[in-house]
């Protein structure tokens, strides 16, 4: 009998520390920007022809979704990038997403994507469950699942939930402090 308290404490107290640890990850909407370290590459594995690897920029909006006892879920809105431009192919990469982040004995991620390249409908997941950073920020190899041998695509995301604050120095830059003193 007392074997049996002690298993159903330990038991307890992991399904405590598990969903206390999703619950903890879940926030609410965020707008994230692609960071350095994101690329797409485009390679033909039947033709032969040089694999082509750009840069990949842009954003996305990660939303709250109810989660369940194991995962905290996010559907991403909004996906906006792009990879290329100037001597190089351009690529425009719109359409959305799922993330799940969590689990039960390690902390894995699965992301999946339906995105438009060019026109073209595309879905990717993750290569790897297991996250390189921790959540917020969202690390994956994503692989393209419907290969085809003219054109696959890969994708390294890194990104972060930050907007790009732009401002300008060269007049009316003061301190807040100064222009109360007046």
């Amino acid at each position: 009998m007392k074997f049996q308290r002690i298993l159903w404490r330990i038991v307890a107290t992991f399904v405590i520390g598990v969903s206390s640890t999703v619950h903890a990850q879940a926030f609410t909407n965020a707008f994230y920007t692609l960071v350095e370290g994101s690329s797409l590459v485009d390679e033909c594995t039947f033709c032969g022809r040089p694999t082509i690897l750009l840069p990949l920029r842009g954003t996305f909006e990660l939303v709250a979704l109810p989660p369940n006892p194991l995962f905290a879920r996010y559907r991403l809105t909004n996906i906006n990038w792009r990879a290329g431009g100037g001597v190089s192919p351009a690529y425009q990469l719109t359409g959305t997403g799922e993330y799940r982040v969590g689990g039960e004995v390690a902390v894995v991620q699965d992301l999946t994507l339906s995105l438009h390249i060019n026109e073209l409908t595309r879905n990717f997941t993750n290569a790897t469950p297991l996250p390189v950073r921790s959540f917020p920020i969202i690390t994956a190899s994503l692989v393209q699942t419907q290969n085809t041998p003219a054109q696959t695509f890969t994708i390294e995301l890194a990104a972060a939930p930050f907007r790009e604050i732009w401002f300008s120095t060269t007049s009316g830059f003061t301190s807040a402090y100064n222009n109360l003193r007046g």
